[in-house]
C-alpha cells in the first residue's frame, strides 16, 4: 500500500487594531526575521483553534473564534508543495486581548504596523507578503473570494 505524505496545514492571521495597523512577530527559529503570526495546525483542531492557539503563543494576543470576526481570506501552497498557508482577516471587533508580549521559544518581539501598498514590511516569508499586497488590493475576505465556496457550507 502506497503512503502519502500529505502538505501540512499552516494558519496564519492578518491582524488589524483600532488603528488599522497589521500585528508582525520577530522570529527567533529560522527563517528567522519579522511575519504575521501563524502556525501548525496539529490534529484535533480546526484552523479557528490553531489559529487562536498560535495567536496566544507567538503574540499573546486573544482572539475571537466567531466565524464573522475571523474570515477566511486566502490559501496558497508554497513553492515546495510541503505546505498549505490558509490565511484569516482578524479586525478589531474579533482582537480581545493584547497582553504584555514577553518573549518567546518562537518569537522576540511583537509590533502592530502601519501597512499600505507603498509601505509592506518585509517579512521572512514571501507568501506573507503576497496576502498583504491582496488585502490592500481589495481582494474579497470571504472564502468565495478564493474558490466558489461559502465559509458557510
Amino acid at each position: 500500500m502506497p503512503i502519502f505524505k500529505n502538505p501540512a496545514p499552516v494558519i496564519v492571521g492578518l491582524v488589524f487594531n483600532e488603528r488599522d495597523e497589521i500585528l508582525t512577530v520577530t522570529r527567533t527559529i529560522k527563517p528567522l526575521g519579522e511575519a504575521l503570526p501563524g502556525g501548525y495546525q496539529v490534529k484535533g483542531e480546526d484552523w479557528r483553534t490553531a489559529l487562536q492557539r498560535e495567536l496566544w503563543e507567538e503574540a499573546y494576543v486573544r482572539v475571537s473564534a466567531n466565524p464573522s470576526d475571523m474570515p477566511l481570506f486566502d490559501m496558497q501552497t508554497t513553492p515546495s508543495t510541503e505546505q498549505n498557508l490558509t490565511f484569516a482577516v482578524i479586525r478589531p471587533r474579533g482582537l480581545l486581548e493584547v497582553a504584555t508580549y514577553k518573549p518567546t521559544k518562537e518569537t522576540s518581539a511583537r509590533a502592530f504596523r502601519k501597512i499600505g501598498k507603498d509601505n509592506i514590511p518585509r517579512l521572512c516569508f514571501p507568501l506573507h507578503e503576497a496576502a498583504i499586497r491582496k488585502y490592500l488590493a481589495g481582494v474579497p475576505v470571504e472564502m468565495r473570494g478564493i474558490c466558489g465556496y461559502s465559509d458557510i457550507w
